[in-house]
């Protein structure tokens, strides 16, 4: 949505996107006055009559997106992670029904994610803060170190010279401690920012741990790689191709070896001999990694294209990031490996949910949409159409990719996301996060856990995502995503009367 500030000036989401629309016109009147200040009629004057705003509707129903705030909100606390999201959408029209962040602000009191809290930090802990050093005019990265190396001298001869005069050539004009950026690392791989007092030993974080990232809407200005969600998609384009079919079997009996690099499956699980459909009911990376070798690199990246990777898809928000795939010619026989289950590509969520919506509708992707109408001053309404922006795989393909992912949740990993007495095709996703240098990171909070799904499978009222950043207690996809895809699934089956299907 986005809120006015103080200021009454548009910030963030719909409202500054459409804030031409929705500020409307002042009215003014123009006179001439005489010496003492009363007014003189004259031909100059002018009476301009103050114009509304447009009225903007959504597609949002906020009943849904209430209660998938809620779920949402719980399974960050549940799962100990740093945020999630989720976006329900219709597959037929592009209608984005609920788009979900957390953790959440208050648009009414937007200010309050600046607010800090007091805490203790002992030596040990204090010297463990890390610092990061950006030029304060261009933005140009300048160092990371340890807090005990760049303000301690002992430390600063550990510098090397070329750091050591940077930060001089910066002393000359600014105070370090007003520019450089302070982070207590919590774990292996998860951080909070802290900013300094007058006593040594108390520091302060934002009481949300993120302060205004919380504005950030990271369905649409967040990459990540997806991982094994987007598995149903190169299946998908190897079956409309006609490189496999469902009952096509694969020998799992060891890892593959493509290039420099050993690809394995989660755990060094080898499955035997293996169909299509089992390759994703147990999410096989060694027979994903087949499948996508047979497409090649330039028939796989075009329909990667085709499904929405690597460009935006123009829904009506700004700053929406187009994620990153690179020039097919510069893929790598890895590359082209491993992008098979979602490595080395990179994604928002949305551009996700409307991959599965391709999948689930029959094979049709289209624009999504936050905008149900647009109401003018002058009392005539604008509607949003539905937009095909493309045919990416027939509608057999879609049934059969659809079956598919059916089994995957009646007998796979993405048994956690299914609802009682309902048919659900989904599939789970547990992905790596690429560190400094492009290294994984390893170790607690270092994944992103998904699930992908719809529903009902014959005539889909709704594509679900679901991502969960950094979760601690549980990391993996089909313990952690599938249970709130679940809750989000029960909950649109009873508000939209969905009867069972399912035996």
């Amino acid at each position: 949505m986005g809120f006015l500030n103080t200021n009454q000036e548009a910030q963030y989401g719909i409202e500054r996107t459409y804030d031409p629309q929705l500020h409307g016109q002042e009215g003014l009147i123009r006179t001439v006055n005489d010496p003492t200040g009363g007014q003189i009629l004259t031909a100059e004057q002018r009476i301009i009559d103050p114009k509304d705003g447009d009225t903007v509707i959504l597609t949002i129903d906020r009943y849904v997106q209430h209660e998938v705030e809620r779920i949402l909100d719980e399974a960050v606390r549940e799962y100990e992670a740093d945020s999630a999201q989720v976006i329900v959408m219709d597959p037929f029209t592009g209608r984005i029904i609920a788009m979900a962040n957390a953790p959440l602000f208050d648009a009414n009191n937007y200010g309050v994610v600046y607010e800090r809290f007091p805490i203790y930090l002992d030596e040990q802990q204090r010297r463990g803060i890390v610092v990061e050093l950006y030029h304060p005019e261009n933005r140009q990265f300048i160092l990371k170190a340890y807090w005990a190396d760049l303000f301690t001298e002992e430390g600063f001869q550990s510098l090397s010279s070329q750091k050591q005069e940077a930060v001089k050539e910066l002393q000359k004009y600014y105070d370090l401690e007003d520019i450089v950026r302070y982070y207590l690392y919590i774990g292996e791989n998860s951080r909070r920012e802290v900013f300094p007092t007058d006593r040594p030993d108390i520091w302060l974080k934002f009481e949300n741990n993120i302060g205004v990232g919380a504005y950030l809407n990271k369905t649409i200005q967040e990459i990540y790689e997806p991982g094994s969600v987007l598995k149903p998609v190169t299946m998908a384009i190897a079956l409309d191709q006609g490189e496999v079919t469902p009952t096509d079997t694969y020998l799992d009996d060891k890892p593959v070896e493509v290039d420099e690099y050993t690809i394995r499956n989660a755990f060094n699980r080898e499955f035997g001999l293996v169909t299509m459909t089992q390759c994703l009911e147990f999410s096989i990376n060694t027979c994903m990694t087949q499948v996508s070798l047979k497409l090649g690199r330039k028939l796989f990246h075009r329909m990667l294209y085709g499904f929405g990777f690597g460009h935006i898809t123009g829904i009506e928000l700004e700053d929406e990031l187009p994620g990153d795939i690179l020039p097919w010619r510069n893929w790598s026989n890895a590359l082209l490996a491993t992008a098979a289950f979602g490595q080395g590509v990179s994604a928002t969520p949305l551009q996700m949910v409307t991959a599965y919506s391709a999948l689930a509708n029959g094979g049709r992707l289209l624009r999504p949409t936050i905008i149900d109408s647009v109401i003018k001053n002058d009392g005539t309404v604008e509607v949003m159409k539905p937009h095909v922006v493309d045919q990416v795989i027939t509608p057999e393909t879609s049934d059969t990719i659809t079956a598919m992912l059916v089994s995957g949740v009646n007998q796979g990993y993405a048994k956690g996301g299914k609802v009682s007495g309902y048919r659900i095709a989904g599939k789970t996703g547990t992905s790596q996060i690429a560190g400094p240098g492009g290294r994984y990171e390893t170790g607690t909070g270092s994944s992103i856990a998904s699930f992908a799904g719809y529903a009902p499978p014959h005539d889909p009222k709704f594509v679900i995502l679901v991502k969960i950043d950094r979760p601690r207690n549980r990391e993996y996809g089909s313990v952690t995503a599938a249970p709130v895809f679940k809750d989000v699934a029960a909950f649109l089956f009873k508000y939209y009367g969905i009867p069972p299907d399912e035996g």
